[in-house]
């Protein structure tokens, strides 16, 4: 029943059109471009699609907007939004752009706040470790607290890997070939970022190319972290301070974190959005513009994160005041 809804002719959803046109156009979109559509479509979505065609038939444009949230809901997957076409963009993604901050809580340890990972902070955040370079080469602990931050960019993470004394770690995902989804891909080789960083724009124009070769298939994909690097490695303590707050990159980070014995995680189960990653905007006629992950992580130890978070090393109370304090008093500071 689910094919025959989807063959239809291209329309232009109108004031005078029934609600279902969107929602068959929003399930094709997510049908083809969703990175996660093979795991998480099942025949209890399928019985619900048909229940909700029913419902909807008769309503207007004008009440389409909880139906096909009630519809994307089904997949339980956070990144996968929608939103009426005449909302700015900046509020969909809603960017978050706290500068990071670091102080010391002794002469060789060290607080950092890492709020965001968004793109416009990682010259802040490489700024902030470059000119503390040579007192943090000297330091014997580091917190970071990471509470908050959501989202972001896995690039971000780059300058802060070595600084935790994390080498090998592996970020493996692989991106579903839609045609969408390489129109994108392809648009982003033209963006400054990957232009000026030639190791981004090697491995985006591979992954463009594996696109073109192997169409609506999923590729391979690792994040080019460098290996080596001038590090602060010799830090004998590190803590994590974590949220239900923290999702997406910051997620990345801790499970990077947590492949180095010397690090430990304080506080609760993080909020579980690094499952699938990359929402690509799609219009859905004029009227909405749905974000559909283009990437799934490869899952290979650690599992599903999804809406169950990363759980800490140690439990804490997150609203306790002054924390990075607690933790350094309570279990750093050498009597």
């Amino acid at each position: 029943m689910l094919a025959a809804l989807l063959a239809y002719s291209q329309v232009t959803l109108s004031n005078d059109e029934p609600c279902y046109y969107a929602l068959k156009e929003l399930i094709k979109k997510v049908e083809v471009n969703y990175a996660g559509y093979a795991d998480n479509h099942n025949d209890s979505i399928e019985r619900a699609t048909n229940t909700l065609f029913d419902e909807i038939e008769k309503q207007s444009p004008q009440n389409c907007l909880p139906y096909l949230e009630q519809w994307l809901g089904h997949f339980s997957d956070p990144y996968l939004k929608i939103y009426p076409q005449d909302i700015p963009f900046s509020t969909k993604v809603n960017p978050e752009t706290t500068p990071p901050t670091l102080h010391w809580l002794a002469d060789d340890v060290a607080l950092l706040k890492l709020p965001s990972f968004h793109a416009s902070q990682r010259q802040n955040i490489n700024d902030l470790i470059k000119g503390n370079d040579a007192k943090l080469k000297q330091a014997d602990g580091l917190i970071v607290d990471l509470r908050g931050n959501t989202d972001g960019h896995f690039f971000v993470l780059e300058t802060l890997l070595p600084l935790i004394g994390v080498f090998e770690f592996k970020s493996r995902w692989h991106v579903l070939a839609s045609e969408d989804n390489l129109q994108f891909f392809t648009r982003l080789l033209k963006r400054d970022l990957v232009i000026n960083e030639p190791k981004y724009f090697k491995r985006y124009a591979a992954l463009v190319a594996d696109m073109n070769t192997y169409p609506n298939t999923l590729i391979e994909f690792a994040w080019p972290w460098d290996s080596a690097s001038d590090t602060q490695a010799n830090i004998d303590k590190i803590f994590v301070i974590q949220d239900n707050g923290v999702g997406g990159a910051a997620e990345e980070f801790i499970l990077a974190a947590k492949s180095n014995s010397r690090v430990t995680t304080f506080g609760v189960s993080t909020r579980g959005k690094l499952d699938y990653v990359t929402p690509v905007p799609h219009d859905i006629f004029d009227a909405y513009q749905v974000f559909i992950p283009a990437k799934k992580r490869v899952w290979i130890s650690e599992g599903r994160i999804n809406n169950l978070g990363i759980k800490p090393d140690v439990t804490v109370d997150i609203t306790k005041e002054e924390l990075g304090q607690y933790l350094y008093l309570r279990y750093m500071k050498r009597s």
